[in-house]
Order: C-alpha cells, then structure tokens, then sequence
C-alpha cells in the first residue's frame, strides 16, 4: 500500500409511494340545499365512489414534467410509475391527469403571460410542433425573468396574439417573419443572432429567403 484515495458517488434513494386517507365531510346547505364537499389542500380532485383513488399532486408534477417537458409518450410514463414506484395507471387516466393539471394551472399560466404583455422587452419566436401527428406551431415570449408559449394551430397574427395579446407596445425582438410587423404600437429589434447565423452558413445551404434577408455587411 502507497497511500489512499478518495471517490465520492451521488445516488437515488429507493422511493416508496406514500398512501395518504381523506376522511371528507360532505353536507347540504339548510337553505338552498346545494351540496357541499369538503377538499384538503393535498387532494388533487373531488371525485368518491368508485373514482375515490387518485394519485397526488408529486405524481402529478412528476407526470407532467415527463410527458410536457421530456416528451415521454403517456404509455412510456404509465410504464415508468409502474416498474419504478408500483403506481398502476393508464395512458387515459394520465391524460385525464395531464387536463386536470392544465386547468388548475390556468390562473398561473395567465399571470405569467400578462407579466410577458406588460413586459419593455420581449423576444418572440415560433417553431413548428406536432399535436397527435399534425403541424402546429409553438409560440414563445421571453423575458429575463418570464417565459411563456402557447401551442397554436397556426403562423399568424391571431396565434400571435395568444401570447403577446394585440397591442403589445413595447420592444420586441423578433425574426424577419411577417406577422411581427402587425405589432405597431411599439418598437422592433431584429434578432441579430439569426442573421449572425446565416453569414456564416455556406451559401449552398441558404435557402433563397435567407439569402435575400442576410445583411450585407463584410465579415
């Protein structure tokens, strides 16, 4: 023996599935008699009876980071909860999750993007994206602080508007792509990056429309 060494190794736990019981009140009002239900802060919906088994919200954040975020198929996560966690559920009932998800999240989703329509600057750019085999387009607004999208249909102003709103009057950094310039309430800054981009692309690859919008300044 000359001497020791030292190795260090970071690792995962194994993580058991906590089972968590929901004794829920449930009563009428005396003078209207709508029904009323009681609702812990952990519960992740209202539904009893035979739909009285739900998973709980660090399933939920674990699904919609894999499924919105990785891009795993709903099938592939189902798969991973069961071999990982023994958690058994379908494809459907993670899309039912994934929806349930969305809706409690809209309040959020909505103070983020008006943060974004009331930001002095903001960098816009679309890209193409696929809903269940069809072309769609994802829409993005980004601020030093804020990023918000939205998955439209299509490339124009109106789809636009589902992020930025219509009357955008700040600065707004964006590509050569037409429908920005239907923002006139503000200022334009043209992404020098993207031109920076096509200069040093070889001309062979250029697509004609890249070539006509390059700048022409020497390198």
């Amino acid at each position: 023996m000359t001497g020791g060494a030292t190795q260090y190794q970071e690792d995962l736990p194994p993580v058991r599935p906590v089972a968590r019981r929901f004794d829920i009140e449930v009563g009428h009002c005396s003078q209207c008699r709508r029904r009323i239900q009681g609702r812990h802060a952990l519960q992740t919906s209202d539904a009893l009876g035979a739909a009285r088994a739900q998973l709980g919200p660090g399933v939920v954040a674990l699904v919609v980071e894999l499924h919105t975020r990785g891009g795993l198929p709903l099938a592939k996560v189902a798969d991973l909860l069961q071999t990982r966690f023994g958690l058994q559920v379908t494809p459907g009932g993670l899309a039912h999750l994934l929806h349930r998800a969305a809706r409690d999240a809209r309040p959020a989703y909505e103070e983020l993007r008006e943060q974004v329509r009331n930001a002095p600057v903001v960098t816009a750019d679309e890209t193409g994206w696929r809903v269940g085999a069809r072309s769609h387009w994802l829409w993005a607004a980004v601020t030093p602080t804020t990023t918000v999208y939205a998955i439209c249909a299509g490339r124009g102003f109106d789809d636009a508007q589902a992020v930025l709103g219509a009357d955008f009057d700040g600065v707004l950094v964006r590509d050569g792509w037409v429908v920005y310039r239907r923002y006139i309430h503000g200022e334009h800054q043209t992404c020098l990056q993207q031109y920076a981009d096509i200069r040093i692309m070889p001309m062979s690859a250029q697509t004609p429309l890249q070539a006509a919008s390059a700048p022409m300044w020497s390198a």
